[in-house]
């Protein structure tokens, strides 16, 4: 820099010079002298591997007043109309034309370049995984410390210094993130596969960690399970666009996070509506949701649940069988004055709008498919095992019924979050990334960002634009 800044010197002095009419050279002159000394400062960064822009942008600008200073020297040495204007007035105004030409065009040289590197700067990810492994664990080792097991992850680079990589480590995973992009902007490509990418390398070098991958378009989805192949790392794959996918049945689990969890999707694909149909729909959908858990476990599905809703002689008979396994219970009084009391048939015209909706998910042959039988996600093992989940809701051919699914997916994650044991410097790093997030996202979504960080759980939640959450907050009902 210093280098650079005593050539630029040297090049202002000899513009002031010639300006004053004090010294002026021959045109190859300041051509000459200028490339003999550019070329000396590229050597000594060459052969010194140093990488500074600034200096760099100097030493432009300063051959910028060189070839000034030259075409100054043209037009003084060539001007042959002296009795209309002097040979120093027409060398002093190429000076000040050519002067103020070439610094615009430096200024805007530099705008350009930034924006370039702002928009490019993360380079998209290679496709050879070797090569990918090589490049960096490079970078590994320019940003993290010696013989550490800390977690890292190259975002980019900065725009000042290539050989600076811009890092996420540390507490700072746990911080959550938004990726806001528009459509075809590169977020995916540029951001998170090539994070998904760096974390799958460490984990194939034995650091503990869990992923969970979220998206509604497939390729991503396709992308990370390519990476997982490549480095033989297990995991599990649900595509209901996939004959090799394998399945979810968003009723397994723990009783209370089920029935929640089921409440609250159906309510938001319930829209706005009536508060007191919004209040009996609910209710039908919790208490009988509650019922078949309690009944049968995690041996149940969706179907069962529209099935119960639809017949009410079934409804019936089994709230009969759980009397017998536990006697009079709130739930079974409830559903006996509720469901099935005076109002029996009232009740069933007005859950007319919960069944469509169950029946909209559940007579989706490719959803069904993959949402009832023995479900291969157990979210609990899931995290203690620093498992692998890829999950494609393939929002193109199932529409809002994928959006569903990934709700219900979502919900499971969440409340899975926070009965991880352990403390949070035993808990191994979970990171959770969610493509297009505002199409899976819930009420709970506050609790999740506020206390999943104590759980070790990292939200990388990417977005089309702020205003998608915006309105995405104004139709979301509260939590009960």
């Amino acid at each position: 820099m210093l280098y650079a800044g005593i050539v630029f010197c040297m090049a202002v002095t000899g513009v002031i010079l010639m300006f004053q009419t004090t010294f002026i050279p021959a045109p190859l002159f300041p051509l000459g002298i200028g490339g003999i000394l550019v070329i000396l400062f590229y050597a000594w960064k060459w052969w010194k591997k140093m990488h500074n822009p600034k200096a760099s942008r100097l030493l432009m600008l300063t051959m910028t007043l060189w070839l000034v200073m030259a075409l100054g020297s043209l037009a003084y040495q060539y001007w042959q109309w002296e009795q209309m204007v002097s040979k120093a007035f027409m060398m002093r105004l190429a000076i000040v034309f050519f002067g103020m030409a070439g610094i615009y065009a430096n200024i805007m040289y530099i705008r350009a370049e930034k924006a370039y590197r702002q928009k490019r700067g993360n380079q998209r990810i290679t496709e050879n995984p070797e090569k990918g492994y090589k490049t960096y664990k490079k970078h590994f080792k320019q940003s993290k410390r010696k013989n550490s097991d800390e977690l890292v992850t190259v975002l980019g680079h900065s725009i000042e210094q290539d050989n600076l990589p811009i890092v996420w480590k540390g507490k700072d995973m746990f911080t959550h993130m938004l990726v806001v992009g528009a459509t075809r902007s590169g977020k995916t490509a540029s951001v998170l596969e090539p994070m998904i990418y760096q974390l799958l390398l460490q984990k194939k070098q034995g650091k503990n960690l869990g992923l969970s991958v979220v998206e509604p378009k497939g390729e991503f989805a396709e992308k990370v399970k390519d990476f997982c192949d490549e480095m033989a790392i297990p995991y599990i794959y649900v595509d209901p666009t996939s004959p090799h996918t394998q399945k979810f049945n968003p009723m397994e689990g723990n009783v209370e996070d089920v029935v929640e969890g089921t409440v609250i999707v159906l309510r938001g694909l319930f829209g706005k509506q009536d508060a007191f149909f919004a209040n009996v729909q609910e209710l039908a959908a919790r208490n009988v949701t509650r019922l078949l858990k309690e009944l049968k476990g995690d041996d149940t599905d969706l179907m069962e649940v529209l099935e119960t809703l639809r017949d009410f002689t079934l409804l019936q008979q089994r709230t009969n069988e759980l009397r017998m396994q536990q006697g009079e219970t709130d739930l079974i009084h409830s559903i006996d004055n509720e469901l099935l009391g005076s109002m029996a048939e009232k009740y069933r015209q007005f859950v007319i709008g919960l069944r469509a909706q169950l029946e909209n998910i559940t007579s989706n042959e490719l959803l069904k498919n993959i949402m009832t039988g023995k479900s291969d996600v157990d979210v609990d093992a899931h995290f203690a095992n620093d498992g692998v989940l890829i999950v494609n809701t393939a929002l193109g051919t199932l529409k809002k019924a994928g959006d569903a699914f990934g709700q219900f997916l979502i919900m499971h994650l969440q409340n899975g979050t926070f009965r991880r044991p352990g403390t949070e410097d035993t808990r191994s790093p979970h990171f959770m990334f969610i493509d297009e997030y505002k199409r899976y996202i819930n009420p709970q979504v506050e609790i999740f960002l506020s206390l999943a960080a104590s759980y070790k759980v990292s939200g990388i939640l990417a977005s089309q634009s702020l205003g998608q959450w915006k309105w995405k907050q104004a139709t979301s009902a509260p939590v009960p």
